[in-house]
Parts: C-alpha cells; sequence; structure tokens
C-alpha cells in the first residue's frame, strides 16, 4: 500500500489488483482447494467469490477514492464541464439578479401635448402663402350669412391700409361688404388689432366700469371670424356695436398690434 505515495493514480490500481489478488488467493485455495479438484472450475469459482467479496469491501474502497479527489462524492468534472461551468459563473456575475435589484417604476413614454410656438413679426402681413392661408380660412358657410361692415380708426394710416387690404380679402373669401368701402371709426377705447363689433342683445348698464362688459351668445358668422383671426395671430376684442343694424357685424382694425406668440397645435 506504500505505492500510493508515487502517483495516486497508479497507487489505486495496484490496490485494486491487491484485493483481487488477495480474494481469490484466499478464498479459492482455503475454501475450495478440497472441493473443487478441476483447476479451471476452481478458478471460475474464485472469480464469482471474488466479485462477491468485493461488492462487501467496495465502499471502504470508495472512500479512498474520495479522500484522493476531496470531500465531494462524485469525482471532478472533465475540463469541457469545468470551462462550462466557469462561464456560467462568470455570466451569472455579469447579469445582476432580478430579485436583489431595486424595483423603479418606469412610467411609459406619453406625447407631448405641449403646444409648438412661433412668432409673427406682422400679423397684418397678407403676402405670399399666409394670404392664401386667410383667404381659405375665411371662406364663409353656407349658414354664414353676416354683411361686414370694415371700418378703421380715424387718424391711423396704417390701420386704415389695412382695413384696405383685409376688405379685398374677405371679399375675395366670399363676404358680402357694407357699402363696399372702409368706414372711419371714432373709437371710445382704441385697441390694436381688431374689434368685432355685434348689435347688443342687451343695452349695456350706464354704471358698468369701461374693463367690464356683458355676455351675450355671438352667431356663427362672429364666432367663424374670430376663430380666424385668433388663429392667424392678430388679436380680436369683442366689443358692442348699438349703430349696427341687424344682421350686420362690424370689423373694425386699430393700429398693427407688432409681433404676436402664436401657438401651434399638433395632431
Amino acid at each position: 500500500m506504500l505505492l500510493t505515495g508515487w502517483h495516486p493514480k497508479i497507487g489505486i490500481a495496484l490496490m485494486v489488483a491487491g484485493y483481487f489478488y488477495l480474494l481469490y488467493e484466499l478464498l479459492t485455495w482455503k475454501l475450495l482447494v478440497e472441493r473443487v479438484p478441476e483447476p479451471m472450475l476452481r478458478f471460475l469459482a474464485g472469480m464469482m467469490i471474488s466479485v462477491f467479496t468485493l461488492l462487501i469491501v467496495g465502499p471502504d474502497l470508495k472512500a479512498k477514492l474520495n479522500s484522493y479527489y476531496g470531500q465531494s462524492p462524485t469525482l471532478p468534472a472533465s475540463r469541457g464541464d469545468n470551462m462550462q461551468q466557469n462561464e456560467a459563473e462568470s455570466q451569472s456575475l455579469k447579469t445582476p439578479n432580478p430579485s436583489s435589484q431595486p424595483k423603479v417604476n418606469v412610467l411609459p413614454p406619453t406625447r407631448s401635448t405641449a403646444p409648438a410656438r412661433e412668432v409673427v413679426e406682422h400679423p397684418y402681413d397678407l403676402t405670399g402663402k399666409r394670404r392664401e392661408k386667410f383667404k381659405t380660412l375665411l371662406e364663409p358657410a353656407p349658414d354664414e350669412i353676416d354683411t361686414l361692415r370694415i371700418g378703421c380708426l380715424a387718424g391711423s394710416d396704417s390701420a386704415c391700409v389695412a382695413a384696405g387690404d383685409f376688405l379685398i380679402l374677405l371679399s375675395e373669401a366670399g363676404w358680402k361688404i357694407d357699402s363696399d368701402k372702409v368706414f372711419s371709426m371714432q373709437a371710445q377705447i382704441p385697441v390694436s388689432g381688431i374689434a368685432i363689433a355685434a348689435l347688443p342683445q342687451q343695452p349695456r348698464p350706464s354704471n358698468l366700469p369701461p374693463h367690464l362688459g356683458i355676455w351675450q351668445v355671438g352667431d356663427k358668422s362672429e364666432t367663424k371670424l374670430a376663430q380666424v383671426f385668433t388663429q392667424m395671430s392678430v388679436p380680436v376684442h369683442p366689443v358692442g356695436g348699438p349703430d349696427l343694424p341687424a344682421g350686420t357685424l362690424g370689423v373694425y382694425f386699430g393700429p398693427d398690434p407688432g409681433p404676436q406668440m402664436v401657438r401651434l397645435y399638433t395632431q
């Protein structure tokens, strides 16, 4: 048994052979030498007894093998198995365990509803594509049949020129123009941009402060004009027009309001 110190595998092989040899000699010779006279039968009987006995002493041999390869009850894996195990361990280190990571609530991306903005330097500009867009937007529907009285602030040449330009545009779009001219207006409170005047549905109280107004329902023509001019960055001021006949709206132009910020809502 001292041969196990040379090389573990050689020692174990010699040890196994020694078991077989000793078992064969002891068991076959002492137990069967007198009962089995034929040498061949004696050999076969000895081998059978040796194998049976090896099953009994096998656990002791297995314990010796385990003492050589370590405390693990299984033999070491091959080189390929070790490489696969190392790769799996390294991959487990790289890939975090989801259960050990803190949970973070991630909201789904939402579409921004903030409108884009554009600056219009001259809201009264009627050149190029802006004029075509203005004209398309101003085209009246069949039930928008009010007559338009176009006016401008007296003493403001720029307001009156703008009123003349828009009179032509509104006429081209299909609106009926009162007297086919621009009226010169004396405004009690001048404003920049345009004022859309309608016949009041009830008289204005005499003691009402100038910064307050009265609520009244606008017709479709008034609503259409207010929406279009607002969309095209022209400030709109609703006012009362007690001198207007029924079925007529006043569109009165004040000075150019200057650069305006427009909100562009996209789909």
